[in-house]
């Protein structure tokens, strides 16, 4: 009985042994893979923060989690956008004619769970036959977008406010996603939130570096810089540059009759109206308060001024608050064969635009 006893406690000894090997290896392997997802993704934090390009944020954003989950072979990531719907932002192996189509939040799995982790949808195909459209349903068949086997789908917070969705794909149907793969996906995903959050973050700080966030105009310091290189331009290509500087008339009267939420909503609607008015090619900035400036490439002086009299007539159909808006404008035409410094020709537009108004002052 006790020779039989040892034996089993041996016997069982050996099996706790060989169990907890089993689990060193497995927490071995758990460590390597979550070190290479650590490093990957502090690769793809750093090529992020250095990019402003937003379709290759989430390019990289998807290859990277297609490239680390197991038996991934296809993916997508789609953004929900100001009106509630959900769009294809960047594709892996699917065509790109699925960015036409946009989903509503009842259209997604999403929908069917409260969680905020990740998911593993199994024969994901039945799930779209059932709450997709007809039309959406066979525009995905079409395109193979229903060719897969198993998805791991990962809803993108920031700030506990939902952005968008992160989906990888399986192909191989005798290989489908993990509990471990989900794991990792979700890991990955809580990842890429922060690195998604940082980045816009930094491209909201960029942005109001250079632009006024009233009426997204380029503001003064990066007119400045744009105003500059383009006067260097001017000099040794022999092309021509007109500087227009622009004053809202009787703004104060506005702001101080109607209050400045009202002084705001005009400032919008006038700066709207100068970018409907010009070409990309041309520049549009807001200096301080009511004064504008517009950079108008090869344009000659006869040309600025045409160009105004159309922003004029423009504004005259716009009525805001019982108020005609109008304003007074001086502008430079800036060549080569000019010897005047970039600060200089700033000083002459506004010296001619304050002509102006003192001259409709005068007429008002």
């Amino acid at each position: 009985m006790g020779k039989e006893l040892l034996i089993f406690l041996l016997i069982l000894s050996i099996g706790m042994i060989f169990i907890q090997l089993i689990r060193i290896k497995k927490m071995k392997k758990y460590i390597k893979t979550i070190k290479k997802i650590r490093e990957t993704l502090y690769d793809v934090s750093y090529t992020i923060s250095n990019t402003d390009n937003e379709e290759e944020i989430y390019s990289r954003i998807l290859n990277v989690s297609i490239n680390l989950i197991p038996y991934a072979s296809k993916g997508s990531i789609l953004i929900l956008e100001d009106n509630n719907r959900f769009y294809y932002k960047t594709l892996v192996g699917y065509p790109k004619v699925l960015q036409d189509i946009s989903l509503t939040k009842e259209e997604l799995f999403i929908n069917n769970i409260k969680s905020k982790g990740s998911i593993i949808i199994k024969n994901p195909s039945k799930f779209d036959e059932n709450f997709l459209s007809k039309e959406k349903n066979n525009k995905l068949i079409k395109n193979n977008a229903l060719d897969i086997s198993c998805t791991i789908s990962s809803p993108l917070y920031i700030d506990n406010s939902l952005i968008g969705l992160l989906n990888i794909d399986s192909t191989s149907y005798n290989k489908t996603f993990t509990e471990e793969d989900r794991m990792f996906m979700d890991y990955i995903k809580n990842e890429l939130e922060l690195v998604l959050k940082n980045s816009l973050t930094q491209k909201k700080l960029r942005y109001m570096a250079n632009y006024d966030e009233l009426t997204g105009l380029i503001n003064r310091r990066r007119f400045k810089d744009i105003f500059y290189s383009g006067v260097d331009i001017v000099k040794n290509q022999g092309t021509m540059l007109s500087v227009v500087a622009i004053d809202i008339n009787n703004f104060k009267f506005i702001n101080d009759t109607y209050g400045h939420n009202v002084g705001d909503s005009v400032l919008k609607a006038f700066a709207e109206v100068l970018k409907n008015n010009i070409s990309k090619e041309h520049i549009c900035a807001r200096i301080a308060g009511d004064e504008f400036i517009i950079l108008l490439k090869n344009y000659s002086l006869e040309e600025s001024r045409n160009k105004m009299e159309e922003i004029r007539d423009t504004l005259s159909d716009l009525n805001l608050h019982n108020t005609n808006l109008d304003f007074s404008y001086g502008v430079y035409c800036v060549t080569d064969r000019n010897n005047i410094s970039p600060d200089d020709i700033l000083i002459k537009v506004d010296r001619q635009m304050y002509k102006y108004k003192k001259i409709w002052h005068c007429n008002v």
